[in-house]
């Protein structure tokens, strides 16, 4: 911590917390509102007649008042921490954080002992390192990069919730506050006014990170250090809803947007909509478990993240596949005020205030598409409206397909265990969910609409490990017709048989004895038709 100490701190003790500010008018005085004007008064009495340098003003104005006086905002950020100390430790069972014992940020001579330090303060003008929109700062324990006494974790609140305004002497706020705007981008919050909403979040999301150090002590840092803070701040301020800003930046680009992105993205702070998924689908025990693994793992969140599937009776590709399902169903456009869900089950009840997720469409009778999924990313297919025509989809290294049904609030979705599918009349309840569930992995998926032509996909193809090109037949084809592969030299490579199950020949690009042919151009030819040129490119 880049930090510098700031003189003559107070300190507001509760049950488990050491929250040190200051009473003095500098930068580091956490706001004062209505109901604190007769504290304001005693302070302006009492700086009529100090010293006229900083640091006797501070500790003239804080040595007059008993530790029990301190502002609203200062208290009810007490309130909050206790709450989330409370969730943590008591509910949940979680390991509790070593305490500092001290300040690190003020100075005060005062030892906290085994109380837990919150400092208060502006957090770019206490740490430079930080100079920007912070909520709070959390910092690890054995902090390298300033004074020993940061042997333990800490926390670095902002004091005003303004970032990068102030409040004059009138108690006017100048300059450009940050505010939050939902996933339709609406006003959610202004902090200049709901800095309580701006706490309740906060002391949640950074007590989090104090547990998590209390497992993992020098972290590597990974996804899943935000993405749960944020989920966990809808468990203990379900009304604030402040990660809903985060949401367009995941919904919008979920085929490039992976679970594991790491902090301090926007995009990670998105994603804790999936510790959500995993809250209701395993239980708000499973953050012990999780934890647990990290520590004993070294801290390898994809092992973590599977065993904790496994010991769930499902799989990792399968809950993930099943989270993505569920995506499918959640956006729905409204205000704030009027979207909230009173019957959702799937991930909060704010679900019907997400942004709609973007989605795939199949293509034009006779033609396919190759879509490329990044590890633990997906894609939404929405098929168009025809009851009659046959929809293929052929992946590669990914999880598995299911088709999700939904009206109004009914939710439900089953595995795509065939291939061609057909879409029902009424196409407005149904997608088609499409996710790569591997941690390091890249995976294809080919949506292809059968007709009365041929369709081969990816063509070119790149000759590397674990490709494959797929065949798509038209109706005409039946049961048990051969397709053979046949090299420029005339040499047969390969003999596909059709079910009549399956739309698609799959290739692995290898020949009968099983080892990868070499680059050149093929010919593939279905029966009683003209051959065709398929070209397979050097890796």
């Amino acid at each position: 911590m880049q930090g510098v100490s700031l003189p003559s701190g107070r300190v507001l003790k509760t049950a488990h917390f050491a929250i040190h500010y200051t009473l003095a008018p500098t930068v580091h005085r956490p706001r004062f509102v209505t109901a604190d004007s007769a504290l304001l008064r005693q302070i302006n009495t009492i700086l009529q007649g100090s010293f006229s340098t900083t640091i006797k003003r501070d500790s003239t104005v804080n040595a007059a008042f008993v530790d029990s006086i301190a502002p609203n905002y200062v208290r009810r950020a007490a309130v909050y921490f206790e709450r989330a100390y409370s969730y943590y430790y008591t509910t949940l069972g979680m390991m509790l954080p070593n305490a500092q014992g001290s300040s690190s940020v003020f100075f005060h001579t005062t030892n906290d002992g085994e109380l837990l330090t919150v400092d208060i303060a502006d957090i770019g003008t206490a740490d430079p390192d930080y100079n920007d929109s912070y909520y709070a700062i959390t910092y690890p324990p054995a902090f390298d990069n300033g004074p020993s006494t940061y042997a333990s974790s800490t926390i670095l609140l902002e004091n005003d919730f303004l970032y990068f305004a102030s409040v004059n002497s009138s108690g006017v706020v100048t300059g450009t506050p940050i505010q939050a705007n939902d996933a339709n981008n609406q006003l959610l919050h202004n902090y200049t006014t709901d800095w309580e909403m701006g706490l309740k979040v906060t002391a949640s999301h950074e007590f989090y990170h104090l547990v998590q150090y209390t497992y993992t002590p020098n972290p590597d840092y990974h996804a899943w250090y935000e993405l749960s803070a944020v989920g966990m701040e809808e468990r203990l301020a379900p009304e604030v809803n402040d990660y809903f800003q985060y949401l367009p930046s995941v919904l919008k680009h979920h085929e490039t947007v992976s679970i594991m992105t790491l902090p301090p993205t926007t995009e990670n702070y998105g994603n804790s909509m999936f510790h959500q998924f995993i809250t209701q689908t395993l239980g708000t025990g499973f953050d012990v478990k999780l934890w647990d693994l990290l520590r004993n793992n070294g801290n390898d969140l994809p092992s973590a993240l599977s065993a904790i599937a496994d010991s769930s009776g499902t799989s990792w590709t399968s809950l993930y596949s099943s989270y993505v399902a569920a995506i499918a169903t959640a956006g729905r456009a409204g205000s704030t005020t009027t979207c909230t869900d009173t019957t959702s089950v799937i991930f909060s009840r704010d679900i019907r205030c997400w942004p709609t997720p973007s989605y795939d469409t199949l293509p034009k009778e006779g033609s396919a598409v190759n879509l490329s999924l990044a590890p633990t990313t997906f894609r939404l297919l929405k098929p168009s409206a025809s009851s009659s025509t046959t929809r293929s989809v052929n992946s590669s290294g990914l999880g598995t397909p299911k088709n999700v049904f939904h009206n109004g609030s009914a939710y439900s979705s089953t595995s795509i265990t065939f291939n061609p599918f057909n879409v029902p009349s009424d196409t407005a309840t149904l997608f088609v969910s499409i996710p790569n569930a591997s941690f390091s992995q890249s995976g294809q998926a080919i949506l292809a609409t059968r007709g009365t032509k041929y369709i081969t996909a990816p063509n070119p193809v790149k000759l590397i490990g674990g490709a494959t090109v797929a065949f798509f037949t038209p109706h005409s084809v039946t049961s048990g017709s051969m397709m053979n592969v046949v090299s420029e030299s005339g040499l047969r490579v390969a003999e596909l048989p059709f079910d009549s199950t399956n739309s698609a020949w799959s290739w692995n690009l290898k020949n009968k004895q099983g080892i990868l042919v070499p680059p050149g151009a093929y010919y593939y030819q279905f029966p009683a038709q003209t051959p065709k040129t398929l070209l397979i490119l050097p890796p």
